[in-house]
């Protein structure tokens, strides 16, 4: 079985000083962790210096190997932590930043599903909150009280987002039809149009619009009449 410090063994003399190394990296991660669970717990919290701690704390995890005992559970610990702070801060981007890291070390975890999900509420990214508070509730069994409400908010805008794309939609499609509606429209009047004016004192024409209409009888053996 793994430990946290093991990792493929090299074939230099350096081992036992790679191996030490580790073992360091993880303990250091491990109190860098925890030194943020006391500065987000303070009162009042002290969200700059969790973040930090929590910001050392993945570094050094990440220095570890990714299949030992302890070191995926610490660093989505940390993720998740560090996503909850910036949560706080109203930083949403960073927090969501956090939560898809924390989920593609481990998806099998709510909170980071749920966090993202409060993430994207508040980004007005309605589909995807959706997404992930189903997932949050498919997981965890229940939804808790906040989410169900941002839930229901979240489907709500989804459902007039779609409606006002559809009705911009139609929107663009009426004045094509209605120019060729019109086109067919003249086709069928046969209606034209000629400019004609008589000539002023100087020789010039003086123009005018004046609209010439051909009647058509369709009557079998008769010829067409026009009429200006």
């Amino acid at each position: 079985e793994k430990t946290a410090f093991s990792q493929n063994p090299p074939s230099s003399l350096g081992s036992s000083r790679l191996s030490s190394m580790i073992a360091e990296a993880f303990t250091n991660a491990e109190k860098s962790r925890q030194a943020g669970n006391a500065y987000y717990q303070a009162k009042p919290p002290r969200i700059a210096e969790a973040i930090k701690s929590y910001t050392d704390s993945i570094k050094l995890y990440e220095a570890c190997d990714d299949e030992a005992e302890g070191v995926k559970q610490g660093k989505v610990k940390a993720l998740n932590n560090r996503a909850l702070c910036n949560y706080k801060r109203k930083e949403w981007e960073a927090c969501e930043h956090d939560c898809n890291a924390a989920i593609a070390v481990d998806s099998s975890l709510p909170k980071a599903w749920g966090r993202r999900g409060y993430a994207r509420y508040k980004r007005k990214v309605w589909k995807s909150a959706v997404d992930d508070f189903f997932k949050f509730q498919k997981l965890n069994g229940k939804l808790e009280p906040m989410m169900e409400k941002q839930l229901e908010e979240a489907k709500r805008n989804l459902d007039m987002e779609m409606g006002m794309q559809r009705d911009s939609m139609e929107k663009k499609t009426v004045p094509v039809a209605h120019k060729v509606d019109a086109a067919r429209h003249q086709n069928h009047t046969g209606v034209e149009k000629e400019d004609v004016g008589p000539a002023d004192k100087d020789g010039t024409k003086e123009r005018r619009s004046v609209v010439k209409v051909k009647f058509t009888d369709d009557t079998p053996g008769k010829k067409t009449r026009n009429s200006s």
